[in-house]
């Protein structure tokens, strides 16, 4: 039903632990911590599912330890801004 169900997964999807890392200005060991610890900050929430929105992947919630409920508007949110806007004149 996904493409992504893990946080290996995400990781992966996204060019590898180095690459994610780089990304966020942040070290690799930390992007390397969030599958151990099987948790990635909220800081990070959204701007990882924007960015596997903009490459069309879809995320188990349950990656970010979300449900369903809680990322169903996000994901909505994202579509309709990746939408051109329509100008009536």
């Amino acid at each position: 039903m996904y493409d992504i169900n893990s946080i290996g997964e995400l990781v992966d999807a996204l060019g590898g632990d180095t690459k994610v890392a780089q990304w966020l200005g942040i070290s690799q060991p930390a992007v390397a911590a969030w599958k151990i610890r099987k948790h990635i900050p909220t800081g990070w929430h959204v701007r990882l599912l924007a960015e596997l929105n903009k490459r069309g992947l879809s995320v188990n919630p349950e990656v970010f330890g979300l449900s369903e409920d809680d990322v169903g508007p996000l994901v909505g949110m994202f579509r309709a801004m990746a939408q051109p806007s329509m100008v009536v004149s």
